[in-house]
């Protein structure tokens, strides 16, 4: 099997970007376990890449986490044997993200996000619509 090979996914040369997506197609076309899927997203890639600290909850390693929410609609509700395909085939959104051990999602709302950055991005914006703007005159 495939899994011998401890494959690892990348999102930089998919049209999606969607990490659930890429490991729906790992179970389904690479045909990987549910569980390998996961590790291919996670351990696995960090191992290639020599980042042995990273791609576990476990104590001394560095990582980001999701968790989702699974117990509500329109999430499936979680199957105890089989966790790893619950999360890769329910619909479930995001309930808390954190990042660099930051809380940068919440309840499922963005926090930390500060005025700098909102100012920042209003600013990219009104030069985005200035360009428009201009090209429409043109």
């Amino acid at each position: 099997p495939l899994s011998k090979y401890k494959p690892s996914l990348a999102l930089d040369l998919t049209p999606s970007f969607d990490p659930l997506f890429e490991l729906k197609l790992a179970v389904t076309r690479l045909l990987l376990v549910p569980e390998e899927a996961f590790n291919s997203a996670t351990s696995w890639g960090y191992s290639q890449l020599g980042r042995d600290k990273y791609g576990k909850i476990e104590v001394g390693y560095i990582g980001d986490v999701v968790v989702f929410e699974l117990d509500e609609p329109p999430a499936f509700p979680l199957d105890q044997t089989s966790p790893y395909e619950s999360l890769i085939f329910s619909i479930a959104y995001p309930e808390t993200v954190i990042v660099n051990g930051d809380a940068v999602l919440d309840g499922g709302a963005p926090i930390n996000i500060g005025l700098k950055e909102i100012e920042r991005i209003r600013d990219k914006v009104d030069e985005f619509e200035a360009e428009i703007r201009n090209l429409e005159k043109n």
